[in-house]
């Protein structure tokens, strides 16, 4: 009502800048993280849009990237300094983030569905492909979990004595336990009364790699403790893990509890 007496405070504009502009200081912000945390970061026109069984679509939209920018920011700031620079296994030698929108899925099992993020790699690189208009912080932990997944593979085929291995995770589920091998909707039917001490969610009994996505995911979360209480099938997948990490990465200069560690202490 602009006929009303009110008291309040004029309202402060600020002006975005020009396309060419914009993107040059997202750019600039860009190579910070870049600089700060030993990965590459790709956005607007510099993205790919087609990558095996998924494409997406280029982003230019300033306060989406400059968000997205910040998100990622909030998590790689949670790794210890230098983690992405070790992890670098046979050919590849550095990991790539893309920020963009409309992923989909190509392939036949997933077709027609809309995904948040993948994980996949080049020969001579990981790379992570983030939806930014759907993605969050904790959208990040779950996919930098299966490029670490990658690595602590790679690690244990070729260093005699790593801890990591397929077998023992798979001793820390329940007996007669299966992973479906599939992202059906069988995994909806969840049985939280026979699993729920060993599984965060139905999504984690798809695939190995998707379980320790969760684990590690909601690890970093700051309301995860009814998940990861000692004695339960999370706790210990969650303590294993962070055995495994600490064992295939130099650690000289890591925190002595690290955030994916809180809940064991």
């Amino acid at each position: 009502d602009v006929e009303k007496q009110t008291a309040g405070e004029d309202l402060h504009m600020e002006l975005l800048p020009e396309e060419g502009e914009a993107m040059s200081t997202l750019r600039s912000r860009a190579d910070a993280l870049e600089q700060t945390y030993g990965v590459s970061i790709f956005i607007g026109e510099e993205c790919r849009t087609s990558f095996y069984d998924f494409e997406a679509d280029i982003i230019t939209d300033y306060e989406y990237i400059s968000g997205g920018l910040d998100t990622l920011d909030r998590a790689l700031r949670n790794y210890p300094t230098g983690f992405f620079s070790q992890i670098k296994y046979g050919s590849v030698q550095g990991i790539r983030i893309y920020l963009v929108q409309n992923v989909r899925a190509t392939d036949e099992e997933r077709h027609g569905g809309s995904y948040n993020a993948f994980v996949n790699e080049d020969w001579d690189h990981c790379y992570m492909v983030m939806d930014i208009t759907q993605t969050n912080e904790h959208s990040y932990y779950h996919e930098i979990s299966h490029v670490i997944d990658r690595y602590l593979q790679w690690d244990s085929s070729n260093r005699e004595g790593a801890l990591y291995s397929e077998e023992a995770w798979n001793s820390l589920n329940p007996d007669s336990f299966i992973y479906a091998y599939s992202y059906g909707e069988e995994y909806f039917n969840f049985d939280y009364g026979l699993y729920g001490s060993s599984f965060i969610d139905g999504y984690s009994t798809t695939y190995p790699t998707e379980d320790r996505a969760r684990v590690m995911e909601y690890s970093m979360m700051p309301y995860s403790d009814h998940y990861f209480y000692e004695g339960s099938g999370l706790y210990e997948k969650l303590a294993y893990y962070s055995r495994c990490i600490r064992d295939a990465f130099d650690t000289v200069h890591w925190e002595e509890e690290l955030l994916w560690e809180q809940y064991l202490s």
